[in-house]
């Protein structure tokens, strides 16, 4: 799983693009469905995709996909478009891109702002650092048996 998180600027034009790899997600009843552990990544010609697709479609605001890459043909197939920013959002803001910033210079100081593409590596994660080293262990050996 992957997911991405944009903001789009009053011009209708990208200012950032941040690509997260969801590691892990919730179980709990209430939490199925969000991420748990996401490390940040980037791709540059999914950015560009992304990119162009906001900006044709005249997209302001934040935009949060969700999306699977299949190996089978190398692609990434797009499951939904928030227009917000996720649950598990604060990845972006982990990894160095504080996501208001471009909310704030936009629209309360008129600043123009280059499209930022996040390349900054960090791992997020809502749980405790053990639990979810275990949990890595454990579906790393499943995936071993499976083989």
């Amino acid at each position: 799983m992957r997911v991405m998180n944009c903001y789009c600027g009053r011009d209708k034009k990208v200012k950032l693009i941040a690509l997260g790899h969801a590691l892990l997600e919730e179980h709990s009843p209430e939490g199925i469905g969000s991420y748990a552990a996401i490390i940040s990544t980037h791709d540059d010609a999914l950015s560009e995709q992304m990119r162009a697709f906001l900006e044709g479609i005249g997209y302001i605001g934040f935009a949060n996909f969700d999306m699977k890459f299949d190996p089978r043909d190398g692609r990434y197939k797009l499951f939904e478009m928030n227009l917000r920013q996720g649950r598990s959002s604060f990845y972006v803001t982990a990894a160095g891109y504080n996501m208001a910033k471009w909310l704030v210079e936009d629209v309360l100081e008129h600043k123009e702002q280059p499209l930022t593409i996040a390349t900054n590596e960090v791992l997020w994660s809502i749980i405790q650092r053990m639990l979810f080293l275990n949990m890595c262990a454990m579906r790393l050996s499943k995936q071993k048996r499976a083989h």
